[in-house]
């Protein structure tokens, strides 16, 4: 009771047996009392287990939902979830660009990781990034790398030194068009700028010293 389970998700099923003989089998299902309908989950499941996997059917959706596991030897003895629980539809899939997110500064040549979350995806999405100077009206759009998997996270960039000292967004999206288009952008401007120049400061002495 109480519990709240997602569509196409694998879940325990849990009991605790007390009293039955080593071979005791047990039948599960689960009723939707908004419509007092049945489902079969497994028969003949070992009591012993304590325990069964069960994926949440894609087709079912609700918030009056009990378990019952039922003694296949013995229908009289059985026993019920006290509360309703509800099965919910996932999430829609989301990318979400973490860095660079805004404020940041990064310099010409030099290595960077491009981060993101994702979730609801396929395991095998692939994602192009690319980065948009948004300094122009309507904003140029340059593509770094296309094909990345987005359960990775993460990609390792080298800023080009041909790159513009400009004002940017990250922006990052699916490309498999088996799948929802999925967009993200960085929520606010980060930087490109040229690598300072070399300098050298002397830090001792610096004044004040008296040497022996």
């Amino acid at each position: 009771g109480g519990e709240t389970l997602v569509q196409g998700k694998t879940y325990s099923t849990n009991w605790k047996p007390s009293g039955f003989p080593s071979d005791a089998l047990l039948n599960i299902s689960y009723t939707d009392f908004s419509t007092n309908t049945s489902y079969t989950i497994a028969q003949n499941v070992l009591v012993r287990d304590g325990f069964y996997s069960w994926t949440v059917p894609t087709t079912i959706l609700g918030d009056k939902f009990k378990f019952k596991v039922v003694y296949a030897q013995n229908l009289s003895i059985s026993d019920s979830s006290d509360n309703y629980f509800s099965i919910v539809a996932p999430p829609p899939p989301s990318i979400t660009v973490t860095s660079p997110n805004g404020g940041e500064t990064w310099i010409k040549g030099q290595t960077y990781n491009i981060t993101w979350k994702s979730s609801g995806l396929p395991s095998d999405a692939l994602l192009s990034i690319e980065y948009v100077d948004v300094s122009t009206i309507g904003g140029i759009h340059y593509t770094i790398p296309q094909n990345v998997l987005a359960s990775t996270g993460s990609y390792s960039w080298t800023i080009p030194t041909t790159a513009l000292t400009a004002r940017y967004k990250m922006r990052i999206y699916t490309r498999d068009t088996s799948v929802t288009v999925v967009i993200d952008y960085s929520d606010n401007y980060f930087s490109i700028v040229v690598p300072p120049p070399p300098s050298i400061t002397v830090t001792s002495p610096n004044g004040g010293e008296t040497w022996i």
